[in-house]
Protein backbone atom coordinates (compact mmCIF):
# COMPACT_ATOMS: atom_id res chain seq x y z
CA UNK A 1 0.00 0.00 0.00
CA UNK A 2 3.00 2.29 0.46
CA UNK A 3 4.32 1.69 -3.04
CA UNK A 4 4.24 4.97 -5.01
CA UNK A 5 1.98 5.11 -8.04
CA UNK A 6 4.91 5.88 -10.32
CA UNK A 7 7.04 2.96 -9.10
CA UNK A 8 9.70 2.12 -11.72
CA UNK A 9 8.42 4.91 -13.98
CA UNK A 10 11.05 7.58 -14.74
CA UNK A 11 10.17 10.98 -13.27
CA UNK A 12 13.38 12.67 -14.39
CA UNK A 13 15.96 11.72 -17.00
CA UNK A 14 19.11 13.82 -16.94
CA UNK A 15 21.72 13.54 -19.67
CA UNK A 16 25.09 15.07 -18.82
CA UNK A 17 28.08 15.65 -21.07
CA UNK A 18 31.53 16.12 -19.54
CA UNK A 19 35.07 15.97 -20.88
CA UNK A 20 37.52 13.88 -18.87
CA UNK A 21 40.36 16.30 -19.56
CA UNK A 22 38.19 19.32 -18.65
CA UNK A 23 35.86 18.09 -15.88
CA UNK A 24 34.68 21.62 -15.15
CA UNK A 25 33.06 21.79 -18.61
CA UNK A 26 29.64 20.15 -18.42
CA UNK A 27 26.18 20.51 -19.90
CA UNK A 28 22.97 18.78 -18.92
CA UNK A 29 19.57 18.19 -20.49
CA UNK A 30 16.59 17.13 -18.41
CA UNK A 31 13.32 15.43 -19.35
CA UNK A 32 10.64 15.24 -16.64
CA UNK A 33 7.43 13.24 -16.30
CA UNK A 34 4.58 13.23 -13.79
CA UNK A 35 1.92 10.55 -13.40
CA UNK A 36 -1.48 10.04 -11.83
CA UNK A 37 -2.21 7.40 -9.18
CA UNK A 38 -2.86 4.84 -11.94
CA UNK A 39 0.54 5.34 -13.58
CA UNK A 40 -0.85 7.29 -16.52
CA UNK A 41 1.38 10.05 -17.86
CA UNK A 42 0.10 13.53 -16.96
CA UNK A 43 2.87 15.96 -17.90
CA UNK A 44 5.86 15.27 -20.13
CA UNK A 45 8.37 18.11 -20.38
CA UNK A 46 10.97 17.76 -23.10
CA UNK A 47 14.52 19.03 -22.83
CA UNK A 48 13.66 21.83 -25.28
CA UNK A 49 10.88 23.11 -23.02
CA UNK A 50 7.86 21.85 -24.95
CA UNK A 51 5.27 20.53 -22.51
CA UNK A 52 2.75 17.77 -23.26
CA UNK A 53 -0.17 17.63 -20.81
CA UNK A 54 -2.55 14.65 -20.83
CA UNK A 55 -5.86 14.08 -19.07
CA UNK A 56 -7.71 10.77 -18.76
CA UNK A 57 -11.31 9.60 -18.52
CA UNK A 58 -12.19 8.14 -15.10
CA UNK A 59 -13.15 4.49 -14.79
CA UNK A 60 -16.77 5.55 -14.37
CA UNK A 61 -16.67 7.19 -17.80
CA UNK A 62 -18.13 10.54 -18.69
CA UNK A 63 -19.19 12.66 -21.61
CA UNK A 64 -17.31 11.09 -24.50
CA UNK A 65 -16.38 7.76 -22.92
CA UNK A 66 -18.46 4.87 -21.53
CA UNK A 67 -17.60 3.38 -18.15
CA UNK A 68 -14.83 0.79 -18.11
CA UNK A 69 -16.35 -2.58 -17.21
CA UNK A 70 -13.17 -3.65 -15.40
CA UNK A 71 -12.56 -0.36 -13.59
CA UNK A 72 -9.41 0.73 -15.42
CA UNK A 73 -8.37 4.32 -16.09
CA UNK A 74 -6.67 3.82 -19.44
CA UNK A 75 -8.25 6.07 -22.07
CA UNK A 76 -6.78 9.45 -22.81
CA UNK A 77 -9.25 12.34 -22.90
CA UNK A 78 -7.06 15.20 -24.10
CA UNK A 79 -3.45 15.89 -25.03
CA UNK A 80 -2.27 19.49 -25.00
CA UNK A 81 1.06 20.51 -26.52
CA UNK A 82 2.34 23.79 -25.06
CA UNK A 83 5.22 25.62 -26.74
CA UNK A 84 8.40 26.36 -24.86
CA UNK A 85 9.10 29.86 -23.58
CA UNK A 86 10.57 31.96 -26.37
CA UNK A 87 11.23 35.54 -27.32
CA UNK A 88 9.30 34.84 -30.50
CA UNK A 89 5.52 34.73 -29.94
CA UNK A 90 2.68 33.19 -31.95
CA UNK A 91 3.56 29.52 -31.50
CA UNK A 92 0.15 27.87 -31.07
CA UNK A 93 -1.00 25.70 -28.19
CA UNK A 94 -2.56 22.60 -29.72
CA UNK A 95 -5.05 20.22 -28.16
CA UNK A 96 -6.14 16.79 -29.36
CA UNK A 97 -9.39 15.57 -27.78
CA UNK A 98 -10.64 12.00 -27.91
CA UNK A 99 -14.09 10.45 -27.65
CA UNK A 100 -14.98 6.77 -27.42
CA UNK A 101 -17.96 4.46 -27.89
CA UNK A 102 -18.84 0.85 -27.18
CA UNK A 103 -19.09 -2.09 -29.53
CA UNK A 104 -20.79 -5.34 -28.55
CA UNK A 105 -18.63 -8.39 -28.02
CA UNK A 106 -18.88 -11.38 -30.33
CA UNK A 107 -22.11 -13.30 -30.01
CA UNK A 108 -22.00 -16.04 -27.37
CA UNK A 109 -18.54 -14.95 -26.20
CA UNK A 110 -19.85 -13.96 -22.77
CA UNK A 111 -17.57 -10.92 -22.76
CA UNK A 112 -18.65 -7.36 -21.92
CA UNK A 113 -18.93 -4.64 -24.53
CA UNK A 114 -15.58 -3.18 -25.50
CA UNK A 115 -14.61 0.46 -25.91
CA UNK A 116 -13.17 1.82 -29.16
CA UNK A 117 -12.03 5.31 -30.27
CA UNK A 118 -14.72 7.24 -32.10
CA UNK A 119 -13.43 10.77 -32.78
CA UNK A 120 -10.13 12.60 -32.61
CA UNK A 121 -10.34 16.39 -32.80
CA UNK A 122 -7.38 18.74 -33.21
CA UNK A 123 -7.94 22.21 -31.75
CA UNK A 124 -5.94 25.39 -31.42
CA UNK A 125 -6.31 26.95 -27.97
CA UNK A 126 -6.40 30.74 -28.07
CA UNK A 127 -5.14 32.98 -25.28
CA UNK A 128 -8.67 34.28 -24.60
CA UNK A 129 -9.93 30.78 -23.79
CA UNK A 130 -11.64 30.11 -27.11
CA UNK A 131 -10.84 27.19 -29.38
CA UNK A 132 -10.52 26.81 -33.13
CA UNK A 133 -11.21 23.39 -34.62
CA UNK A 134 -8.51 22.48 -37.12
CA UNK A 135 -9.26 18.88 -37.99
CA UNK A 136 -11.59 16.09 -36.94
CA UNK A 137 -11.34 12.36 -37.58
CA UNK A 138 -14.37 10.09 -37.20
CA UNK A 139 -13.96 6.31 -37.08
CA UNK A 140 -16.79 3.95 -37.96
CA UNK A 141 -16.57 0.22 -37.29
CA UNK A 142 -18.11 -2.88 -38.77
CA UNK A 143 -20.73 -3.99 -36.25
CA UNK A 144 -21.42 -7.65 -37.03
CA UNK A 145 -21.14 -9.63 -33.77
CA UNK A 146 -22.15 -12.83 -35.59
CA UNK A 147 -19.22 -12.52 -38.06
CA UNK A 148 -15.87 -12.83 -36.26
CA UNK A 149 -13.86 -12.08 -39.40
CA UNK A 150 -15.54 -8.68 -39.90
CA UNK A 151 -16.64 -7.54 -36.47
CA UNK A 152 -14.75 -4.63 -34.96
CA UNK A 153 -12.68 -3.76 -38.02
CA UNK A 154 -12.48 -0.16 -39.18
CA UNK A 155 -15.15 0.31 -41.82
CA UNK A 156 -14.82 4.01 -42.53
CA UNK A 157 -12.48 6.87 -41.67
CA UNK A 158 -13.78 10.42 -42.18
CA UNK A 159 -11.33 13.32 -41.96
CA UNK A 160 -12.90 16.78 -41.87
CA UNK A 161 -11.04 20.05 -42.44
CA UNK A 162 -12.61 23.43 -43.13
CA UNK A 163 -15.91 21.80 -43.99
CA UNK A 164 -14.33 19.36 -46.45
CA UNK A 165 -14.62 15.62 -45.81
CA UNK A 166 -12.18 13.00 -47.04
CA UNK A 167 -13.69 9.54 -46.60
CA UNK A 168 -11.73 6.30 -46.60
CA UNK A 169 -13.80 3.11 -46.86
CA UNK A 170 -12.40 -0.32 -45.96
CA UNK A 171 -13.84 -3.60 -47.25
CA UNK A 172 -12.54 -7.02 -46.17
CA UNK A 173 -12.86 -10.53 -47.53
CA UNK A 174 -10.98 -13.69 -46.64
CA UNK A 175 -10.69 -15.33 -50.05
CA UNK A 176 -9.79 -14.52 -53.63
CA UNK A 177 -10.74 -16.38 -56.80
CA UNK A 178 -8.64 -19.37 -55.74
CA UNK A 179 -9.22 -19.04 -52.02
CA UNK A 180 -5.48 -19.19 -51.39
CA UNK A 181 -2.43 -17.08 -52.04
CA UNK A 182 -1.09 -17.71 -55.51
CA UNK A 183 2.48 -18.29 -54.29
CA UNK A 184 2.00 -19.90 -50.87
CA UNK A 185 -0.75 -22.27 -49.82
CA UNK A 186 -1.86 -20.07 -46.94
CA UNK A 187 -5.20 -18.39 -46.23
CA UNK A 188 -5.34 -14.75 -47.26
CA UNK A 189 -7.47 -11.72 -46.73
CA UNK A 190 -8.24 -9.01 -49.25
CA UNK A 191 -8.52 -5.41 -48.13
CA UNK A 192 -9.97 -2.89 -50.55
CA UNK A 193 -9.35 0.70 -49.53
CA UNK A 194 -11.31 3.41 -51.33
CA UNK A 195 -10.58 7.08 -50.66
CA UNK A 196 -13.27 9.58 -51.68
CA UNK A 197 -12.17 13.19 -51.82
CA UNK A 198 -14.30 16.17 -50.85
CA UNK A 199 -14.96 16.75 -54.56
CA UNK A 200 -16.14 13.19 -55.18
CA UNK A 201 -12.97 11.92 -56.83
CA UNK A 202 -12.03 8.35 -55.93
CA UNK A 203 -8.89 6.30 -55.67
CA UNK A 204 -8.82 2.62 -54.76
CA UNK A 205 -6.15 0.26 -53.51
CA UNK A 206 -6.40 -3.51 -53.22
CA UNK A 207 -4.13 -5.34 -50.81
CA UNK A 208 -3.76 -9.06 -50.24
CA UNK A 209 -2.31 -10.21 -46.91
CA UNK A 210 -1.44 -13.55 -45.40
CA UNK A 211 -3.70 -14.34 -42.47
CA UNK A 212 -0.86 -16.33 -40.88
CA UNK A 213 2.00 -13.81 -41.05
CA UNK A 214 0.41 -10.49 -41.98
CA UNK A 215 2.84 -10.18 -44.91
CA UNK A 216 1.58 -8.18 -47.90
CA UNK A 217 1.34 -10.60 -50.84
CA UNK A 218 -0.21 -8.38 -53.51
CA UNK A 219 -1.01 -4.71 -54.04
CA UNK A 220 -3.05 -3.16 -56.83
CA UNK A 221 -3.22 0.63 -57.02
CA UNK A 222 -4.03 2.86 -59.99
CA UNK A 223 -3.74 -0.13 -62.30
CA UNK A 224 -0.26 -1.06 -61.07
CA UNK A 225 -0.06 -4.59 -59.65
CA UNK A 226 2.88 -5.73 -57.52
CA UNK A 227 3.28 -9.32 -56.37
CA UNK A 228 5.45 -10.26 -53.37
CA UNK A 229 6.87 -13.72 -52.62
CA UNK A 230 8.42 -14.80 -49.30
CA UNK A 231 10.36 -17.82 -48.13
CA UNK A 232 9.65 -19.97 -45.08
CA UNK A 233 11.48 -17.44 -42.87
CA UNK A 234 9.20 -14.63 -44.11
CA UNK A 235 12.05 -13.00 -46.03
CA UNK A 236 11.14 -11.25 -49.27
CA UNK A 237 12.47 -13.34 -52.17
CA UNK A 238 10.78 -11.78 -55.19
CA UNK A 239 8.72 -8.75 -56.12
CA UNK A 240 7.12 -8.51 -59.52
CA UNK A 241 5.41 -5.55 -61.12
CA UNK A 242 2.67 -6.24 -63.69
CA UNK A 243 2.83 -10.03 -63.13
CA UNK A 244 -0.13 -10.67 -65.44
CA UNK A 245 0.95 -8.50 -68.36
CA UNK A 246 1.58 -11.57 -70.53
CA UNK A 247 3.04 -10.86 -73.96
CA UNK A 248 2.91 -7.08 -73.54
CA UNK A 249 6.34 -7.22 -71.90
CA UNK A 250 5.60 -4.94 -68.95
CA UNK A 251 6.45 -7.55 -66.32
CA UNK A 252 9.61 -6.85 -64.32
CA UNK A 253 10.96 -8.62 -61.26
CA UNK A 254 13.53 -8.13 -58.55
CA UNK A 255 14.79 -11.22 -56.74
CA UNK A 256 16.51 -11.68 -53.38
CA UNK A 257 18.64 -14.68 -52.41
CA UNK A 258 19.96 -15.36 -48.92
CA UNK A 259 22.78 -17.64 -47.75
CA UNK A 260 23.38 -18.36 -44.08
CA UNK A 261 26.38 -19.93 -42.40
CA UNK A 262 26.27 -23.69 -41.86
CA UNK A 263 29.96 -24.42 -41.17
CA UNK A 264 33.07 -22.66 -39.81
CA UNK A 265 34.80 -20.14 -42.09
CA UNK A 266 31.61 -19.53 -44.07
CA UNK A 267 30.06 -16.08 -44.44
CA UNK A 268 26.48 -15.03 -44.84
CA UNK A 269 25.56 -13.25 -48.03
CA UNK A 270 22.65 -11.67 -49.84
CA UNK A 271 22.15 -11.47 -53.60
CA UNK A 272 19.87 -9.01 -55.38
CA UNK A 273 18.95 -9.60 -59.03
CA UNK A 274 17.36 -6.53 -60.58
CA UNK A 275 14.89 -6.29 -63.46
CA UNK A 276 17.75 -6.31 -65.99
CA UNK A 277 19.11 -9.54 -64.47
CA UNK A 278 22.15 -7.75 -63.04
CA UNK A 279 23.29 -9.60 -59.93
CA UNK A 280 24.73 -7.80 -56.89
CA UNK A 281 26.22 -9.93 -54.11
CA UNK A 282 26.82 -8.56 -50.60
CA UNK A 283 28.92 -10.54 -48.12
CA UNK A 284 28.31 -10.04 -44.39
CA UNK A 285 30.59 -10.52 -41.41
CA UNK A 286 29.58 -12.17 -38.15
CA UNK A 287 27.79 -9.00 -36.99
CA UNK A 288 25.68 -8.72 -40.13
CA UNK A 289 27.71 -5.83 -41.59
CA UNK A 290 28.34 -5.69 -45.34
CA UNK A 291 32.09 -6.03 -45.89
CA UNK A 292 32.25 -6.46 -49.66
CA UNK A 293 30.01 -6.12 -52.68
CA UNK A 294 30.33 -7.71 -56.12
CA UNK A 295 28.40 -7.28 -59.36
CA UNK A 296 28.20 -9.11 -62.66
CA UNK A 297 27.58 -7.78 -66.19
CA UNK A 298 30.77 -5.72 -65.96
CA UNK A 299 32.86 -7.78 -68.38
CA UNK A 300 31.01 -7.76 -71.71
CA UNK A 301 32.93 -10.83 -72.90
CA UNK A 302 31.92 -12.82 -69.81
CA UNK A 303 28.93 -11.14 -68.14
CA UNK A 304 28.46 -13.91 -65.56
CA UNK A 305 31.77 -13.16 -63.82
CA UNK A 306 31.42 -11.24 -60.55
CA UNK A 307 33.68 -8.24 -59.97
CA UNK A 308 34.24 -6.44 -56.69
CA UNK A 309 32.77 -2.93 -56.60
CA UNK A 310 32.89 -2.05 -52.89
CA UNK A 311 34.56 -3.17 -49.66
CA UNK A 312 34.43 -1.90 -46.08
CA UNK A 313 36.44 -2.41 -42.90
CA UNK A 314 35.14 -1.71 -39.39
CA UNK A 315 36.89 -0.81 -36.15
CA UNK A 316 36.27 -2.23 -32.69
CA UNK A 317 33.54 0.36 -32.06
CA UNK A 318 31.46 -0.90 -35.00
CA UNK A 319 32.28 2.17 -37.09
CA UNK A 320 33.41 2.08 -40.72
CA UNK A 321 37.18 2.65 -40.60
CA UNK A 322 37.73 2.76 -44.34
CA UNK A 323 35.86 1.75 -47.48
CA UNK A 324 36.99 1.28 -51.05
CA UNK A 325 35.05 1.68 -54.30
CA UNK A 326 36.27 -0.09 -57.45
CA UNK A 327 35.56 1.41 -60.87
CA UNK A 328 35.59 -0.70 -64.02
CA UNK A 329 35.79 0.37 -67.65
CA UNK A 330 36.30 -1.59 -70.85
CA UNK A 331 36.46 -4.87 -68.90
CA UNK A 332 39.34 -3.62 -66.77
CA UNK A 333 39.59 -2.19 -63.28
CA UNK A 334 40.22 1.45 -64.06
CA UNK A 335 40.97 2.78 -60.58
CA UNK A 336 39.94 2.58 -56.95
CA UNK A 337 38.96 5.26 -54.48
CA UNK A 338 39.35 4.85 -50.75
CA UNK A 339 37.79 6.92 -47.97
CA UNK A 340 39.17 6.69 -44.45
CA UNK A 341 37.14 7.77 -41.43
CA UNK A 342 38.20 9.02 -38.00
CA UNK A 343 35.99 9.50 -34.95
CA UNK A 344 36.17 11.86 -32.00
CA UNK A 345 35.97 11.06 -28.30
CA UNK A 346 32.15 11.11 -28.51
CA UNK A 347 32.35 8.33 -31.14
CA UNK A 348 31.01 10.72 -33.79
CA UNK A 349 32.54 10.72 -37.27
CA UNK A 350 34.86 13.73 -37.41
CA UNK A 351 37.27 13.34 -40.36
CA UNK A 352 36.83 11.87 -43.83
CA UNK A 353 40.07 11.48 -45.79
CA UNK A 354 40.12 10.64 -49.50
CA UNK A 355 42.95 8.75 -51.16
CA UNK A 356 44.13 12.12 -52.52
CA UNK A 357 44.71 13.33 -48.97
CA UNK A 358 41.86 15.83 -48.92
CA UNK A 359 40.26 15.88 -45.48
CA UNK A 360 36.74 16.95 -44.58
CA UNK A 361 36.54 17.81 -40.89
CA UNK A 362 33.32 18.06 -38.91
CA UNK A 363 33.47 18.16 -35.13
CA UNK A 364 30.49 18.03 -32.81
CA UNK A 365 30.88 19.43 -29.31
CA UNK A 366 27.77 18.64 -27.22
CA UNK A 367 28.90 20.90 -24.36
CA UNK A 368 29.40 24.28 -26.02
CA UNK A 369 31.56 27.15 -24.82
CA UNK A 370 31.42 30.25 -22.64
CA UNK A 371 29.38 32.12 -25.25
CA UNK A 372 26.91 29.39 -26.11
CA UNK A 373 25.46 26.78 -23.75
CA UNK A 374 24.56 24.22 -26.37
CA UNK A 375 26.00 21.96 -29.05
CA UNK A 376 28.52 23.45 -31.48
CA UNK A 377 29.52 22.05 -34.87
CA UNK A 378 32.79 23.05 -36.54
CA UNK A 379 33.55 22.16 -40.15
CA UNK A 380 36.21 22.79 -42.78
CA UNK A 381 38.04 21.17 -45.69
CA UNK A 382 41.82 20.95 -45.84
CA UNK A 383 44.47 19.61 -48.19
CA UNK A 384 46.86 16.80 -47.32
CA UNK A 385 50.09 18.78 -47.19
CA UNK A 386 52.23 19.16 -44.06
CA UNK A 387 51.02 22.77 -43.94
CA UNK A 388 47.50 22.24 -45.22
CA UNK A 389 45.38 24.73 -47.08
CA UNK A 390 42.05 25.23 -45.30
CA UNK A 391 38.79 26.43 -46.82
CA UNK A 392 35.08 26.51 -46.07
CA UNK A 393 35.59 26.87 -42.33
CA UNK A 394 32.45 27.48 -40.28
CA UNK A 395 31.12 27.19 -36.75
CA UNK A 396 27.45 26.47 -36.06
CA UNK A 397 25.73 26.97 -32.71
CA UNK A 398 22.72 24.71 -32.20
CA UNK A 399 19.73 25.20 -29.91
CA UNK A 400 17.80 22.60 -27.94
CA UNK A 401 15.77 21.79 -31.06
CA UNK A 402 18.99 20.83 -32.86
CA UNK A 403 18.65 23.82 -35.18
CA UNK A 404 21.24 26.56 -35.84
CA UNK A 405 20.99 29.82 -33.92
CA UNK A 406 24.24 31.20 -35.36
CA UNK A 407 26.44 30.19 -38.28
CA UNK A 408 29.86 31.85 -38.34
CA UNK A 409 32.08 31.87 -41.41
CA UNK A 410 35.76 31.82 -40.50
CA UNK A 411 39.15 32.11 -42.13
CA UNK A 412 41.76 29.33 -42.08
CA UNK A 413 43.00 30.42 -38.65
CA UNK A 414 39.52 30.24 -37.13
CA UNK A 415 38.94 34.00 -36.98
CA UNK A 416 35.33 35.10 -37.51
CA UNK A 417 34.62 36.79 -40.83
CA UNK A 418 30.81 37.01 -40.86
CA UNK A 419 27.81 35.38 -39.29
CA UNK A 420 24.15 34.54 -39.76
CA UNK A 421 21.71 34.34 -36.86
CA UNK A 422 18.31 32.69 -36.45
CA UNK A 423 15.38 33.10 -34.07
CA UNK A 424 12.82 30.39 -33.26
CA UNK A 425 9.41 30.22 -31.65
CA UNK A 426 8.44 27.83 -28.87
CA UNK A 427 7.86 24.95 -31.30
CA UNK A 428 11.29 25.24 -32.87
CA UNK A 429 10.15 27.00 -36.05
CA UNK A 430 12.48 29.62 -37.51
CA UNK A 431 10.76 33.01 -37.39
CA UNK A 432 13.65 35.29 -38.35
CA UNK A 433 16.94 34.97 -40.19
CA UNK A 434 19.58 37.68 -40.20
CA UNK A 435 22.22 37.37 -42.92
CA UNK A 436 25.84 38.52 -43.03
CA UNK A 437 24.76 42.02 -44.10
CA UNK A 438 22.31 42.31 -41.20
CA UNK A 439 19.33 41.93 -43.53
CA UNK A 440 16.37 40.26 -41.85
CA UNK A 441 13.97 37.74 -43.38
CA UNK A 442 10.91 36.79 -41.33
CA UNK A 443 8.75 33.68 -41.54
CA UNK A 444 5.30 32.74 -40.26
CA UNK A 445 3.55 29.38 -40.05
CA UNK A 446 0.14 27.80 -39.69
CA UNK A 447 -0.91 25.33 -37.00
CA UNK A 448 0.68 22.43 -38.94
CA UNK A 449 4.03 24.27 -39.06
CA UNK A 450 3.68 24.94 -42.78
CA UNK A 451 5.31 28.18 -43.86
CA UNK A 452 2.58 30.62 -44.91
CA UNK A 453 4.51 33.84 -45.45
CA UNK A 454 8.05 35.10 -45.96
CA UNK A 455 8.85 38.76 -45.42
CA UNK A 456 12.00 39.68 -47.31
CA UNK A 457 14.49 42.39 -46.25
CA UNK A 458 12.88 44.87 -48.69
CA UNK A 459 9.51 44.34 -46.90
CA UNK A 460 8.00 42.46 -49.81
CA UNK A 461 5.97 39.43 -48.74
CA UNK A 462 5.67 36.04 -50.41
CA UNK A 463 2.61 34.07 -49.30
CA UNK A 464 1.81 30.40 -49.60
CA UNK A 465 -1.68 28.93 -49.72
CA UNK A 466 -2.50 25.27 -49.17
CA UNK A 467 -5.41 23.07 -50.14
CA UNK A 468 -8.16 23.57 -47.57
CA UNK A 469 -8.99 19.85 -47.33
CA UNK A 470 -5.49 18.65 -46.38
CA UNK A 471 -2.75 19.35 -43.83
CA UNK A 472 -0.01 18.21 -46.23
CA UNK A 473 2.31 20.56 -48.04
Amino acid sequence: SKQPADCQLPSKVTTRWQRLDEPERTRTETVTDTYDIYGNLLVHTRANGIEEVSSWYPASGGDGCPADAEGFVSRVKEKVVKPALSSQPKAPTLSTRYRYRTLPALTSSGLPDWIVPETETLLQLESDGTTVELQKTLLEYINQPDTPFQHGRTGKNIESMNGNDTVTVYEYSNSNSKGKSRQLEVPVQLIEITTIGFDGTRISKLQQQSLLTGQVLLTLQEGVEILYVYDALNRLTKETIAPNSGSTGYEASREYLYTLCSAPQQQAEQVVIDARKVKTRSVMDGLGRAILEERDHIDSSNPAVMHMIHSAHYNAWNNVQYETDYDWFDNQQLFTTRSTYAYDDWNVQSVVTTDHGVQTHQYYDPIGNEEHNGPIQSAWVQSGEAEPLISGRSETWLNMFGKPVKIKSQNAAGKDLSSQSFLYDGLGRCTEQTDESNHKTQFSYDAWSRMVSTRLPDSSVARRNYASHSNAE
